[in-house]
């Protein structure tokens, strides 16, 4: 058979992205018929979907040592060196490439990319204006450009080509993240909250806005948002892991900073300087490892105590070690400890609630678990006579989440000794402007003073109240203002 008819095979391959097949044709091809610099192309870039980059690189420079004037060849060399992040070699590539095609408007807007990754933003701006003047509908192009204004410290004008791509093309994400980003950095916040939304709804998975949108919760707390800041970094981080990218490390060091700055997430810190093999080499991560190490200590400590505790089943210790997990920082490793519990025949309520607790610490959708849980919730709630007292305030508690406060007081009310179920039993009524509040205040009192005598913690803050005269109208606001029950 003819190289031809490799040549031939291989292209229809490639048509259907069979890459391995057409890697296969063109090399028999190429066996006879080994100057073939146009098919030496079409070998390097079938390595190149292969993500052979070091091959596609040697295979491309085959090719362009028999024909060195292709711009196509200068090109797709500058590409795939940008994939392998060798930036400055890219650069020279397209150099060339556009020495040799001035008019190729692709060959500019890799190299302004490549040009930004080289940090030389002023040379960035000059080609990706290059790229623009070739095509003014280029939206990608008009948002490097803005890439590169933003590092150069030219705001407004960053804006202005974030905005243009945006107009250019409103269903692309990344402008919206940068244009969010230039705002948050013009400290004007309830813009930028828009811009990161508009980012979160076309592309719910992506990281980067969670990010951006977590740090400007928590750089202005009065704008209203549905979700906290620490949920949002929460979130950014467990995409960031879900979709594991290792050239998003400057994202992940923005990541890390917030946590420095707003947070102590040390399971969670530790988990992401693993994943992306960060050392600590920087002034903030070695701050972070003296950090995070105080908080995993004794996480660490708990943990190790109840793998190897041997009066405990798989079902508690599953439910301990996600405890501990959540409250030392890492809520997506809590919630796959706990997704036994979701199973239907399960009816641990207390590891239902957590569950879904540890979902919403991220924002992780988990409506069928709900629904699950609050119909388990229910059947306990009508029918809780032989059940713990704590699985019982657990349903509650799903219940009152879930806006079923009927059903969650049933359960609140069905012990006067069960301070947790004292408190919530109080706050849903208050919150209704029941009458009856004041007796369930002077009952939670009796029970702190009872835990007090014996010695227990309840809820009150250190310094308990001076002797109250319950007979006063004013009694209970002194009281609740010494009450630290969440």
């Amino acid at each position: 058979m003819s190289a031809e008819f490799w040549f031939n095979k291989a292209t229809d391959f490639a048509s259907h992205n069979s890459w391995e097949d057409a890697l296969y044709a063109v090399n028999r091809g190429l066996q006879l018929d080994p100057t073939n610099a146009k098919h030496l192309y079409n070998k390097s870039y079938a390595l190149l979907q292969l993500h052979r980059c070091k091959e596609a690189v040697e295979v491309i420079d085959t090719a362009i040592s028999f024909k060195s004037n292709d711009a196509g060849f200068w090109n797709h060399k500058g590409y795939v060196l940008l994939q392998m992040r060798q930036f400055a070699d890219a650069v020279s590539a397209f150099n060339e490439a556009t020495r040799l095609n001035p008019r190729d408007e692709n060959s500019w807007h890799y190299k302004a990319i490549a040009l930004v990754e080289s940090q030389q933003y002023r040379e960035a701006v000059v080609a990706n204006n290059e790229a623009i003047r070739l095509n003014l509908t280029d939206a990608k192009s008009w948002h490097n450009k803005g890439v590169a204004l933003l590092e150069l410290s030219q705001h407004l004008a960053a804006l202005q080509a974030f905005e243009e791509s945006i107009r250019l093309d409103p269903a692309r994400p990344a402008p919206w993240v940068s244009k969010g980003n230039t705002l948050a950095e013009l400290r004007r916040y309830s813009e930028a909250l828009e811009a990161y939304n508009e980012s979160i709804r076309l592309e719910p998975e992506n990281s980067l806005p969670w990010g951006g949108k977590g740090s400007v919760l928590a750089e202005d707390r009065e704008l209203f948002s549905n979700e906290t800041a620490l949920q949002c970094i929460y979130r950014s981080a467990y995409l960031a892991l879900k979709h594991y990218d290792p050239n998003s490390i400057q994202h992940i060091l923005f990541l890390l900073n917030l946590f420095q700055r707003y947070f102590s997430l040390p399971l969670l810190t530790k988990r992401l300087l693993r994943a992306f093999d960060l050392e600590a080499g920087t002034v903030l991560l070695s701050e972070l490892g003296k950090e995070i190490q105080k908080g995993l200590e004794p996480a660490c400590k708990a943990m190790t105590l109840v793998e190897s505790a041997s009066n405990i089943d798989g079902n508690a210790k599953a439910l301990w070690l996600a405890l501990i997990a959540y409250y030392y920082g890492d809520a997506p490793a809590a919630t796959d400890l706990l997704k036994g519990f979701s199973a239907p025949e399960n009816m641990n309520m207390m590891g239902q609630y957590y569950l879904l607790v540890a979902f919403q610490a991220y924002l992780e959708p988990c409506e069928d678990v709900r629904v699950s849980a609050v119909k388990k919730a229910c059947l306990l709630a009508n029918d809780f006579h032989d059940a713990p007292i704590e699985q019982i305030y657990y349903a509650a508690l799903i219940l009152f989440s879930a806006g079923e406060i009927d059903e969650a007081l049933k359960c609140f009310s069905c012990d006067s000794d069960h301070l947790p179920s004292l408190y919530m039993r109080w706050y849903c009524l208050n919150k209704r402007g029941d009458p009856s509040t004041t007796s369930i205040l002077q009952r939670i009192l009796e029970r702190e003073c009872e835990l007090q005598r014996q010695g227990i913690c309840g809820y009150l803050l250190p310094q308990t109240p001076p002797e109250l005269d319950t007979s006063l109208g004013e009694w209970e606001d002194r009281f609740l203002f010494y009450i630290h029950f969440h």
